[in-house]
């Protein structure tokens, strides 16, 4: 992937309904996304192995808490967000948890999500840690 195809996923979100923050940036040619609840200053989990095809953004997650794994898909809004949803891993067929980019709102079990772009909000001190850790 190339830093331009991930330039319009960078930056701080809020995402909706879950209410998390989610901080993206491109570290060696890798997007990278930790997340937060709101208003709580450790890490919940991220998101991670990005990519994107036809500027839809492709990935999986990972709840820190639970270990709990999933895909979600993203695809740029109108005004300053990004659409789509996400699975949880064991609500997808097989084919899909090997290739993320089979991920689409025709799956059964999508739950919704909007991200909002935060445009003034600073990178928090938990996502700055994860950058710096992240191998």
């Amino acid at each position: 992937m190339t830093d331009s195809e991930f330039k319009p996923f960078v930056g701080m979100w809020l995402t909706s309904p879950a209410g998390l923050v989610a901080c993206a940036k491109v570290i060696n040619g890798e997007l990278l996304i930790p997340y937060a609840r709101s208003g709580e200053r450790r890490l919940a989990g991220h998101f991670y192995e990005c990519r994107v095809e036809e500027k839809t953004l492709f990935g999986r997650f990972k709840r820190f808490a639970s270990g709990e794994l999933g895909v979600f898909t993203l695809a740029v809004g109108e005004i300053h967000t990004l659409k789509g949803g996400w699975w949880t891993e064991a609500k997808l067929p097989v084919r899909v948890r090997r290739d993320v980019r089979l991920a689409d709102a025709k799956l059964p079990g999508m739950i919704k999500d909007v991200w909002v772009r935060m445009p003034k909000a600073k990178t928090p001190a938990w996502a700055a840690q994860y950058f710096l850790e992240w191998p």
